[in-house]
């Protein structure tokens, strides 16, 4: 829209520049007016109010374009969600590894992981666990039960409107550590 506006003014002042006989090179605009006098007082009455004008509507054309220049659209765009945000939702199990393979042995379907926006979560598995949870390290690291026996540091490999990725470790003197993966999904 800005430059149809511009190229319109624009054309209308060179057609203004081109069609004054007073802007015309040489006496040209003095034979028009029939005077045969050809001195200096002439030549500038009948050429600068007509100059005069045309530097005016320049200088208001300029003023117009700067003006235009600094009328910038921004985006509107919305906010990007926060991790908090993203993570704030009902989850469900689309697979698991444990130490890097594929656990198929059990079925997850019904497992269910809740974050709440008031950093309560619900794991519904084989068993009910609840308590509280805290985002730290630039939404990379999911703290669980904090400042309790309980806590867990969970890390997120991955988190979008529609993925989650995060890692459990446990330690086990029979079994050492385990790492299970759980990839979730709306």
């Amino acid at each position: 829209m800005k430059n149809i506006l511009f190229i319109l003014i624009l054309r209308k002042w060179m057609k203004a520049i081109k069609h004054s006989p007073q802007m015309r090179p040489g006496l040209e605009g003095l034979a028009n007016s029939g005077s045969r006098h050809c001195g200096v007082s002439n030549l500038l009455q009948w050429e600068i109010p007509e100059f005069t004008k045309l530097i005016r509507q320049g200088y208001i054309i300029f003023i117009c374009l700067l003006a235009l220049a600094a009328c910038k659209e921004e985006p509107t765009d919305p906010a990007e969600p926060t991790s908090e945000e993203l993570i704030s939702r009902t989850w469900q199990v689309q697979s698991v590894q444990v130490n890097g393979q594929a656990e198929d042995a059990a079925d997850y379907s019904n497992f269910r992981f809740t974050f709440n926006a008031n950093q309560t979560y619900r794991f519904l598995n084989p068993d009910e666990q609840q308590g509280s949870w805290q985002l730290t390290g630039n939404g990379t690291l999911l703290i669980l039960n904090r400042g309790t026996e309980q806590e867990q540091q969970v890390p997120i490999f991955e988190l979008s409107e529609t993925e989650l990725l995060l890692e459990f470790t446990e330690e086990s003197e029979k079994l050492g550590t385990t790492r299970t993966r759980f990839a979730l999904a709306l």
